[in-house]
């Protein structure tokens, strides 16, 4: 973690602030406090607590907007989880790399979020469109069938 810390403090011309957590409690704790842009966790973590992580902070109300990359050893280790935008390898970090992938990943959490509320908005525009269907088709076929089907007359008793 300190050479990722020393890679931060070299990005130039970028304000970048770190904190630090090591745990999911200070980690929600922090993330509600601060609002980050991008929070960067290590694969050291164990694979659910990487997913619980995710998970609680990105459905609370205050950082849900925060994007999330994982910092891994090595790309044997499988850490794929939902909410992960991207992906750092630690020997290969350069203050330039660090800055792209965090910006991917803010860029990309942006896309998921517009995908996510335009698709909500569609279906619900849709369903509006099929009840106004539905009830005009419901309309159209009571005429129809009026019209085809001719009037029965009640039958004459003698």
């Amino acid at each position: 973690m300190s050479k990722v810390y020393d890679t931060i403090r070299k990005v130039k011309d970028r304000q970048i602030k770190l904190i630090t957590a090591f745990s999911l409690p200070e980690t929600i704790e922090k993330a509600s406090q601060n609002r980050p842009d991008c929070i960067i966790i290590d694969d050291s973590f164990d694979k659910n607590e990487i997913e619980r992580m995710v998970h609680k902070v990105a459905n609370r109300k205050r950082t849900n907007n925060a994007s999330f990359a994982i910092l891994k050893t090595s790309n044997y280790r499988l850490v794929a989880t939902n909410g992960i935008q991207e992906y750092l390898l630690k020997d290969d970090l350069s203050p330039e790399k660090l800055v792209r992938s965090i910006l991917n990943a803010m860029r990309l959490k942006k896309t998921q979020a517009l995908l996510i509320r335009t698709y909500r908005v569609n279906k619900r525009l849709m369903k509006r469109l099929i009840k106004k269907r539905k009830t005009r088709l419901g309309l159209a076929i009571e005429n129809i069938t009026r019209h085809l089907m001719p009037k029965r007359e009640p039958a004459r008793v003698s």
